[in-house]
């Protein structure tokens, strides 16, 4: 079987590292494979004009959220400048 003391430590060791490795392995894809088939299920789950919509709605309100914030930081720097024309008016 083995032809010497020292070959066996050796073979035994590659033999449990390849093993180790090869679960690890399997573990990884069945938890990646899983993913991606939960990913396109999640897909399947709408038709295209359904998901169109969904983007459509996702989109709308992203855009409302995003003008009313600059809209906010853009009265508030007018607002700054009156008050500072008006000051400067004051002090001459």
């Amino acid at each position: 079987m083995f032809k010497t003391v020292r070959e066996f430590p050796a073979k035994v060791l590659i033999w449990w590292l390849g093993t180790s490795f090869t679960v690890k392995a399997d573990e990884i894809s069945t938890s990646s494979t899983n993913f991606w088939a939960s990913v396109a299920a999640a897909f399947g789950l709408f038709s295209v004009n359904e998901w169109g919509v969904i983007c459509g709605i996702i989109l709308g309100i992203a855009s409302f959220i995003l003008s009313w914030v600059f809209k906010v930081k853009n009265h508030n720097l007018l607002r700054d400048k009156v008050e500072q024309d008006i000051i400067k008016e004051m002090n001459q």
